[in-house]
């Protein structure tokens, strides 16, 4: 295991290194992969305004880390692990390469405790919802971050949802504004911009809101954050999420996670786009 862990973050190294090298050449482009709510209420649904990290977010992390938050781009902004082997490297560098490596959830998990808090802050600040003040206003401590890294990088699995306890749906329409009949379904075109999830909290669940992890099967990260419910505890709740451009084909999974201090599973659902 320890050997594993260690031929990975020499990975991360090496990954560092030609990120670097890229820096000469004109930047790529980068796919949406990250949920973005203009709203400062709680989060519902969102576009995807946000993007993934590009080259240019390597290049300028050092800066955009020593500024004050409002000096984030303004599609990053927001409503709501410094290892001593990797000296030479910039701790977002580290949190960026690291996500593209296939760590499993564990290995984030550690590489992520290793991360001074407040960079894991100005992380999940610029692609999402989830923040210090968000964690404290929940009546969890900012610790908690190098968790939801973790689950950030590594869902929990086809096999997982097969098993969690409460139902989810996905839907073309939405139950406030289309009405409420539920019309499910588990195929869509690629045209079928927004798509309404339809899940469930126990009725005992005393959190205000859940994280909803999108993803698809190429194991890219399309969305993470958390967002209010919108019906009490034990009926069906509302979120939705819309690609900045049409969907891809291929199979996608959904996954809602509880709000404390050792989230866990509670439902979601996979879909296809042909």
């Amino acid at each position: 295991m320890l050997t594993s862990t260690f031929v990975r973050m020499a990975a991360v190294a090496v990954l560092l290194a030609v990120l670097s090298g890229l820096l000469l050449y004109p930047e790529r482009g980068a796919d949406p992969v990250i949920g973005y709510f203009a709203s400062s209420e709680a989060p519902r649904g969102g576009d995807a305004a946000a993007i993934w990290p590009t080259v240019r977010d390597v290049r300028d992390a050092p800066a955009a880390l020593s500024g004050s938050a409002s000096s984030a781009p303004a599609s990053y902004q927001s409503s709501t692990r410094a290892p001593a082997a990797y000296p030479g490297s910039h701790p977002l560098e580290q949190l960026h390469a690291a996500l593209s490596l296939g760590f499993s959830r564990a290995e984030l998990r550690a590489f992520a405790a290793e991360i001074d808090t407040d960079v894991l802050n100005r992380f999940f600040a610029r692609h999402s919802h989830i923040d210090r003040d968000w964690l404290h206003r929940q009546g969890l401590d900012a610790s908690l971050l190098s968790e939801l890294y973790a689950l950030w990088g590594a869902g929990a699995g086809l096999e997982a949802l097969a098993e969690a306890s409460e139902p989810a749906y996905i839907s073309r329409f939405s139950a406030e504004r289309d009405g409420g009949t539920l019309r499910l379904q588990d195929s869509f075109r690629q045209t079928d911009r927004t798509l309404y999830l339809r899940y469930s909290v126990p009725e005992d669940y005393s959190a205000d809101s859940v994280l909803i992890r999108w993803s698809d099967d190429q194991g890219q990260l399309r969305h993470f954050d958390w967002h209010g419910l919108t019906e009490s505890p034990g009926l069906l709740q509302e979120a939705w999420y819309r690609p900045a451009e049409d969907w891809a084909p291929g199979h996608y999974q959904v996954e809602v996670y509880s709000v404390g201090e050792r989230p866990r599973l509670l439902g979601g659902a996979d879909y296809r786009v042909h």
